[in-house]
């Protein structure tokens, strides 16, 4: 995605570039899928282990979004699993492949912090994409803040 870079932030160090990528949570997921505030922002934003990732465009401007989480349930027991979630992109800025950029550095990530698995919950109408990087459907359909997704996995 020339033009775009995605980083990882450093809470302690990027307070501004924290609060634009939590902006961007909230414009996509609180203000136009209606999901309220208080399952958007949770507990494991501040836990041990969380990274918060940011794509941002030449100027400064964050596009999107994600972000991974320690994990215990996944379906390979044994394996060091980390959730994957929060992927999102700003409406003026979709179609970039942003989403994908998004996935790829949170697998890299992943990957470069000893995780052999990765589980997360697609909305359903974008499982395509994680599909893209090897991962699987498990389970049945269910709604999480009122929307349909399925949980997928994938060992990195």
């Amino acid at each position: 995605m020339k033009g775009f870079n995605a980083v990882i932030i450093d809470p302690a160090g990027q307070a501004d570039l924290l609060e634009k990528y939590f902006a961007v949570r909230r414009a996509v997921f609180v203000e136009e899928q209606n999901v309220d505030i208080s399952i958007e922002i949770d507990e494991f934003e501040t836990a041990p282990g969380t990274v918060h990732l940011a794509v941002l465009n030449g100027n400064g401007e964050c596009a999107g979004a994600g972000r991974l989480v320690e994990y215990s349930g996944g379906p390979l027991r044994e394996a060091k699993t980390v959730k994957l979630g929060r992927v999102c992109v700003l409406k003026e800025f979709r179609g970039l492949g942003l989403g994908e950029l998004i996935v790829e550095k949170l697998i890299e990530t992943a990957r470069e912090r000893g995780y052999e698995e990765i589980v997360l919950h697609s909305q359903v109408y974008v499982c395509g994409l994680y599909e893209k990087f090897g991962f699987t459907r498990r389970g049945d359909i269910f709604k999480e803040a009122g929307i349909e997704h399925i949980e997928m996995s994938a060992r990195i």
